[in-house]
């Protein structure tokens, strides 16, 4: 059981936003649960915005996570990219998800769907012949345009229909540009709002940095993915930095502890 506190605006509630921290290896793993957070994302950067890693490598860090949270009260939510859909055969992405628990969730990202009118079939026999609806992720790319993605509507909508519990909001250019380059606060703030109408808790993701997080701290997402941010030279294929994890692990208390005279707590079951 985790629990996510809730700041309140007049009759509203909007989640305070947690850490979500994307690593690539074993080494950044170590880094990431010397932090405790709440939720560790593993992907593959060097094949595009949700490159999926390796089975082999993959597989080994979800068993050092695994091991190394035996005896942990409360563990950290753990999400493994899979990459585009349209790069993999389902047999490839069923076979990749096949070994591992019902705890993991899937992030599947969408570029070029758009194309094809068969897409929200193919997702809906992919994520129910894997693992529960809720644990899978579709991601929607803030720069549809350029990837030929579809619409936020039309993602929120399979995603409701699918009954999962997360949509994420990122961008498939990695160019130096960030999710709020793209997208008014007010934008952002109305999808969330749209998504928690809906039953689904959002996080947003997209080279976000740290300098960011009081533009980003009241638009109603659950969780902020960072990784190129923490990384050596800002470059999200270099390694991740211990001490830029720690200050943005400390700039994410300081904000919540600023909100905490006007907070209540729920619980939500992991």
């Amino acid at each position: 059981m985790r629990t996510t506190t809730r700041t309140v605006a007049g009759d509203k509630t909007v989640p305070i936003p947690q850490p979500l921290v994307s690593i690539r290896s074993l080494a950044e793993l170590q880094i990431a649960m010397e932090q405790d957070l709440p939720w560790i994302d593993l992907k593959e950067p060097s094949r595009g915005s949700l490159g999926r890693p390796d089975p082999d490598v993959a597989w080994s860090i979800y068993q050092e996570f695994l091991r190394r949270m035996a005896d942990a009260p409360v563990r950290p939510s753990f999400s493994i990219a899979l990459g585009e859909l349209m790069d993999s055969t389902d047999e490839v992405l069923q076979d990749y998800c096949r070994p591992y628990g019902g705890d993991v969730y899937w992030k599947i990202a969408l570029a070029g769907c758009d194309a094809h009118s068969g897409w929200q079939d193919r997702v809906a026999h992919l994520v129910q012949s894997v693992s529960k609806p809720s644990q899978w992720i579709l991601v929607h790319y803030a720069d549809a345009e350029k990837a030929n993605a579809p619409t936020w509507d039309d993602i929120l909508q399979v995603s409701k229909a699918l009954e999962c519990e997360y949509i994420l909001v990122d961008t498939w250019e990695k160019r130096g540009d960030s999710l709020l380059d793209i997208v008014r606060v007010d934008t952002l703030k109305h999808m969330a709002a749209h998504s928690h109408a809906m039953g689904l808790q959002m996080a947003m993701a997209g080279s976000l940095r740290k300098s960011q997080l009081s533009a980003l701290w009241g638009l109603g997402a659950s969780y902020l993915g960072f990784r190129g941010d923490l990384c050596e030279g800002q470059t999200r294929t270099a390694r991740i930095g211990a001490d830029s994890l720690q200050q943005l692990c400390d700039a994410f208390r300081q904000f919540s502890e600023s909100t905490h005279p006007r907070t209540e707590s729920s619980h939500v079951i992991r």
